[in-house]
């Protein structure tokens, strides 16, 4: 008769073969989706998941920590973000108002908050959004994985196809798409240009009410809301009679507004140029004071910006873009006299 083995292999092989299990359906299913539905599961998650947390911000110049309380209730999104550092500021979404407020100006400004406006949610305006028009610019791939906040995560890389747009690299919780760390890259010179981190996060733990009320006394701070001080008018894109004409490839217009202020007798003209997820917004004024008629690049974080003086009008155009992106579409702006 053969020797029987050890009596301690049998529970260890039951111990290995439940890990197994364990450890199959989130491997399975991180295999079974592509690196585009990934991110499409990432842009559902960052608004419609229950999770409170910190996390940091980072980038070249900069440094700041924050919490972060997002509640949803059904269709109902709320969420407070506040900065643990520097003057403390919160921003609180809910119902249908953006709340700014700011310590150390004793100033709360209300903001009517744009239901489908990704950019009124902080941690998502620093995502790219996913449309199915993203691989004609971007190659998406998952490019490996990585423990985040002591999650598994899957990590995602969206490259540019050329110069004009700065890419991303994503880590994606495994069970839940959110994402746990995201860096913008300049991919040029492969280095990443901005940086968010979440240091600890809780997805099971429930988001109260109360954790979305202010801890400040803002009752006393001076009010400010949007409509006091600007009123904003949108026309139809066909009544502009102001164009880039030369776009790098995949970026088209995609909004068209005539911007009205108490401060001002003549509404500027904005329009918006996208490839679907990078964005240059470009404003034309006239009646600029000439100390303001500043023309040339000028960069914060990030971000770009290039003016330039066009038949006595000042053209800018600015966003997350490379300087070259910004230059090239401000200096084609010109004026239809048939819009």
């Amino acid at each position: 008769m053969k020797n029987k083995r050890p009596s301690c292999i049998a529970p260890f092989s039951r111990v290995v073969a439940t890990l197994l299990l364990l450890v199959l359906p989130v491997s399975v299913f991180a295999e079974s989706h592509t690196a585009q539905q990934w991110v499409m599961r990432m842009d559902h998650a960052v608004e419609y998941t229950n999770y409170q947390g910190r996390m940091v911000y980072m980038r070249r110049d900069h440094i700041g920590t924050f919490q972060i309380y997002h509640r949803v209730d059904g269709d109902d999104v709320e969420e407070r973000l506040v900065r643990m550092d520097g003057d403390g500021a919160e921003i609180i979404r809910r119902k249908n108002e953006v709340i700014c407020i700011f310590p150390k100006q004793r100033a709360v400004f209300v903001d009517m908050r744009g239901k489908l406006n990704r950019m009124q949610n902080p941690l998502q305006a620093s995502l790219p959004g996913y449309t199915p028009s993203m691989t004609s610019n971007y190659n998406i791939v998952v490019t490996g994985t990585a423990r985040i906040a002591g999650r598994e995560t899957i990590r995602i890389g969206i490259k540019p196809k050329d110069v004009f747009r700065y890419g991303y690299q994503l880590w994606l919780d495994k069970k839940t798409a959110m994402p746990l760390k995201a860096q913008l890259i300049d991919a040029s010179r492969e280095i990443p240009l901005e940086e968010l981190l979440f240091t600890s996060i809780d997805l099971d733990k429930p988001v109260t009410l109360d954790m979305l009320e202010s801890s400040l006394e803002i009752e006393s701070f001076t009010w400010v809301r949007a409509t006091d001080s600007q009123v904003v008018g949108r026309s139809p894109a066909a009544q502009i009679n102001w164009q880039a004409t030369d776009l790098p490839s995949g970026f088209m217009l995609t909004a068209a507004y005539l911007e009205y202020t108490n401060s001002i007798a003549q509404p500027r003209m904005h329009l918006v140029y996208s490839d679907s997820i990078a964005m240059v917004s470009v404003f034309v004024d006239v009646g600029v004071a000439a100390s303001e008629q500043v023309e040339g690049v000028s960069s914060m974080g990030a971000a770009n910006a290039y003016s330039v003086m066009s038949e006595g009008w000042l053209v800018t155009a600015m966003g997350e873009v490379p300087a070259q992106t910004v230059r090239r579409i401000a200096v084609s702006v010109r004026r239809d006299e048939k819009p």
